[in-house]
Order: structure tokens, then C-alpha cells, then sequence
């Protein structure tokens, strides 16, 4: 059995248009499978930033923690500087009035 011309141009075409198709299958699942890696990595970036959002509002809140121990800190700074000027004062004051006494004790020693 031999085939015509026509027959044997049919045939090659179909075989063609087979591989094309094959072919362009292939592409389509090549694309595909590039889609769904790249949804995979949108989503673990995804995860990613939000674990780095989170992170980030631990920091706010620990500096925020922080600021507020400064504050104090240096309210009691300011509180103890205070207190020291006061006991310098205080302490000039029992010095003068120590002194006024040893002279007031030495002149009565003096003169008695």
C-alpha cells in the first residue's frame, strides 16, 4: 500500500501540528509552574514582612518604654540636684552657726 502525495502531506502536517502542540502544552506548563513559584515566593515574602512589621512595633514599644525610664530618670536627676543645693546651703548655714558658737565660746573663755 503506498500512500499519494496528498495523503503523505496530511500526515506530515498532522504529525506538525502534533509537536506544535506538544510543544506549546509544554510552554503552558513551564509558565505555569514559573506562576506558581512566584505566588510561593510572594507569600513567603509576604510572611516575611509581617513578621518584620511585628518586630518593628516591639521596637516602638520598647523605645517607647525607654523614653519613659529616661524621663524619670532625669525628673530624679533634677529632684537630687535640688536636694543637694538645699544640703549645701543647710550644711553653709550649721558651719557659720558652728563657728559663731567656738567664737562665742572662745571670747567668753577670754574674758571671764
Amino acid at each position: 500500500m503506498y500512500l499519494t502525495p496528498d495523503e503523505m502531506r496530511s500526515i506530515n502536517s498532522a504529525s506538525a501540528g502534533t509537536e506544535l502542540l506538544k510543544k506549546k502544552e509544554q510552554e503552558q506548563r513551564e509558565k505555569q509552574l514559573l506562576i506558581n513559584n512566584s505566588n510561593k515566593q510572594v507569600e513567603l515574602l509576604q510572611g516575611q514582612i509581617n513578621i518584620l512589621k511585628q518586630q518593628l512595633e516591639e521596637v516602638k514599644e520598647e523605645k517607647k518604654k525607654i523614653n519613659e525610664l529616661y524621663e524619670l530618670k532625669n525628673k530624679e536627676l533634677e529632684d537630687s540636684t535640688k536636694e543637694l543645693k538645699k544640703s549645701k546651703i543647710y550644711n553653709t548655714v550649721m558651719l557659720g552657726i558652728a563657728i559663731a558658737s567656738l567664737v562665742a565660746t572662745i571670747l567668753i573663755g577670754v574674758f571671764l
